[in-house]
């Protein structure tokens, strides 16, 4: 089968699709614009670093362990789909896929809150709460985490 464009035209295709690529990263998390605050004024992203990092409750690292099982993962498909549209010229490809790893990588962040049951609410906080789950009181911080395509930091 012929290739029908020029060597010039398909240079400047590869250029532009290098282009619309360049800078961006799938992430996964609390973001800025939903990081809402309780009635105590304390932060969505406040309590998942209290609750992942053990300051002041025991340590659950839910996030650093969902970022260290899964961002190779997506990071690889999106660099596998940015090559693939680079070569073709197709960057729809390559942004379809980005945003589908963002959104796959948002809900595993989310059931990893979800299920995360290590170590259990003491006896007092079980009280308070009604029920046993160390990272869930209302669900709010268990359903604000989102995937999302984002510039990288320089």
């Amino acid at each position: 089968m012929p290739y029908n464009k020029s060597f010039f035209e398909k240079i400047k295709q590869i250029k532009q699709t290098v282009r619309a690529f360049e800078g961006k990263a799938v992430a996964t998390g609390f973001f800025a614009d939903k990081n809402t605050k309780d009635e105590h004024g304390v932060s969505l992203v406040e309590k998942a670093v209290i609750n992942n990092y053990g300051i002041g409750c025991p340590k659950r690292p839910f996030a650093t362990t969902t970022k260290d099982n899964f961002e190779k993962k997506h990071g690889t498909n999106v660099s596998k789909a940015t090559i693939h549209s680079i070569i073709t010229g197709d960057k729809t490809y390559g942004e379809r896929v980005m945003t589908d790893e963002a959104s796959k990588f948002g809900e595993e962040f989310r059931e990893a809150i979800k299920e995360w049951d290590t170590p259990p609410n003491a006896p007092f906080t079980v009280a308070d709460k009604g029920f046993n789950d160390p990272l869930v009181r209302t669900g709010e911080m268990r359903d604000a985490p989102e995937g999302r395509i984002v510039n990288k930091k320089k």
